[in-house]
């Protein structure tokens, strides 16, 4: 009984630890870093064409909880999330910059659509709290007709990503490793 007793002697002391420690304390402004990417090409049967498939792996932490927005509640279509023909940056919460390697060196290059994009609620709650967590966002469209003509199969591309909370607070920007897209 008594070696019973010391060996699990260390639960109660284990479980009282554990209601002390706290919950995290991060800024109300999301923090993300770069965590991966790959790209596929993959034949879209709707447009008959090829489309590049990319999904980017951000990690994040936040210290309200206020990510995400979400598309079932008429609410979030209005105001700050409406899309005012197009002229609301707030519309979307992801935001993409695309840069293309040309000679070695990678130049910012606007496509014709945006890829800009809206990522879920992650508190669905609402509950103000820290969250952390990945963040996969998916381009699954970029038709590579899109691309400018000097693309060539094989070619790498990078992006600069940017979240936004509903708060409309802005994170730091991270850069993406460079991806190739074979077609």
């Amino acid at each position: 009984m008594k070696h019973l007793f010391l060996k699990y002697s260390w639960l109660p002391v284990l479980l009282l630890l554990s209601a002390c420690m706290k919950e995290p304390v991060y800024p109300p402004e999301p923090q993300i870093e770069f965590k991966s990417i790959s790209a596929r090409t993959v034949f879209d049967d709707f447009r008959k064409t090829e489309v590049a498939e990319i999904k980017i792996i951000l990690k994040f932490k936040d210290g309200d909880g206020n990510l995400g927005i979400d598309n079932a509640n008429p609410a979030d279509s209005l105001a700050p999330f409406d899309y005012a023909n197009g002229f609301n940056k707030f519309h979307h919460n992801y935001f993409i910059e695309t840069y293309f390697e040309t000679d070695g060196e990678f130049k910012l290059v606007n496509l014709p659509i945006s890829l800009n994009g809206r990522y879920p609620l992650l508190n669905p709650d609402g509950e103000k709290r820290a969250l952390e967590g990945e963040l996969l966002y998916t381009i699954d469209d970029l038709v590579i007709s899109f691309l400018p003509l000097s693309f060539k199969s094989g070619d790498r591309m990078k992006f600069r990503v940017t979240i936004a909370d509903r708060a409309l607070n802005l994170s730091n920007t991270v850069e993406t490793d460079p991806v190739q897209i074979f077609f």
